[in-house]
């Protein structure tokens, strides 16, 4: 496998695991919410954006936290399986990629919020 197909089956990879964590999270803010408060207005639209902006959030500290570290990589306890699953792309780009993901749902979530209705 050339490095740019490489590159590009880790990218399409990070960007399907942020669309299921981010429909994972959505789904499960917006029951917590209908369970606890009841289905009035958008409220449950509303948690699901905040889980969103929360987690992707605090991928991206965590991501800056790592990149203050500069002698030092991040690691990851199981090597082989990551590079079983991600041939290119190390473990910080995989995190930065899938928070800003989560960051762009919320965005999606906010405008549907706000413009949709």
């Amino acid at each position: 496998m050339t490095k740019a197909k490489a590159y590009l089956r880790d990218i399409l990879l990070t960007a399907a695991l942020t669309a299921a964590v981010g429909s994972l999270l959505s789904l499960a803010g917006a029951s917590l919410t209908v369970l606890l408060k009841g289905t009035e207005g958008t409220l449950w639209m509303e948690s699901a954006r905040g889980i969103l902006f929360l987690t992707g959030g605090a991928g991206l500290l965590l991501s800056a936290a790592f990149l203050l570290k500069k002698n030092k990589p991040m690691r990851v306890d199981h090597e082989h399986q990551w590079k079983r699953r991600f041939h290119a792309l190390r473990p910080l780009p995989v995190l930065l990629q899938t928070s800003l993901g989560l960051l762009a749902i919320g965005i999606l979530w906010d405008y549907a919020i706000f413009y949709g209705g």
